[in-house]
């Protein structure tokens, strides 16, 4: 599908330029074809148009709170599924979710999981919060077993195997664990490892990350 160049040209993501949650929103645009310039989330570099929706003594709290957001024209959106969400809506093109009942319930299951579990973990250990971070890490590697099933069906399928929204949730989690120091232990290691490989190298991966990660995380 060609997508006009003015149906997206507005799409402004703000965000760090390591930031695990703009990750997941990059990779969705990527395998859906758009091409977006990635802006550092700063105060005197958001358009001066949005400051309109709140008054100055709260602009700054409010801006430098946010890990990241996404402005279309005068739409300002907060929070990384919202804007995946929106994304999917306004570009449903080529199609992330499965329309089968089952496998949509399922990997809605998957899903969930990773945003309310991987994610709380991850942000533990990045933030280095004291007590809690190598028990995050040890947590982390554990949910990784508990959904070896599904690196064992993908690993099973990878010449076939078409990314999907579930991989924009997954991938980025993996490609920090070198650098995070997380292990991945148990008896399906090596499909978890096959997964990897195959995602990492795929170009519509490749695009969505940015200078600093290819420099600092993961190699292939």
């Amino acid at each position: 599908m060609i997508i006009k160049k003015n149906r997206y040209n507005q799409l402004k993501l703000f965000s760090k330029k390591n930031d695990i949650y703009s990750h997941k929103i990059r990779m969705v645009l990527s395998i859906k074809n758009l091409y977006i310039k990635i802006n550092k989330i700063l105060l005197n570099n958001l358009p001066k148009k949005i400051f309109n929706f709140y008054n100055y003594k709260k602009k700054k709290k409010i801006f430098f709170s946010k890990r990241l957001m996404l402005i279309d024209r005068y739409i300002i959106l907060y929070e990384s599924n919202i804007i995946i969400n929106y994304i999917n809506e306004k570009f449903p093109y080529p199609i992330l979710i499965s329309k089968n009942i089952l496998k949509k319930s399922e990997n809605n299951f998957i899903t969930n999981n990773i945003k309310f579990n991987w994610y709380k973990l991850i942000n533990i250990i990045d933030n280095n919060i004291k007590n809690y971070k190598e028990k995050s890490k040890n947590q982390l590697s554990k949910e990784f077993s508990k959904l070896s099933y599904f690196f064992i069906k993908k690993s099973s399928f990878l010449i076939n195997l078409k990314l999907t929204l579930l991989d924009c949730y997954i991938a980025p989690i993996l490609w920090k664990i070198k650098k995070l120091k997380i292990n991945i232990n148990g008896k399906y290691k090596d499909e978890i490892y096959n997964y990897m490989y195959y995602v990492f190298s795929q170009e519509k991966f490749i695009k969505s990350l940015t200078k600093y990660e290819k420099k600092y995380y993961f190699k292939i």
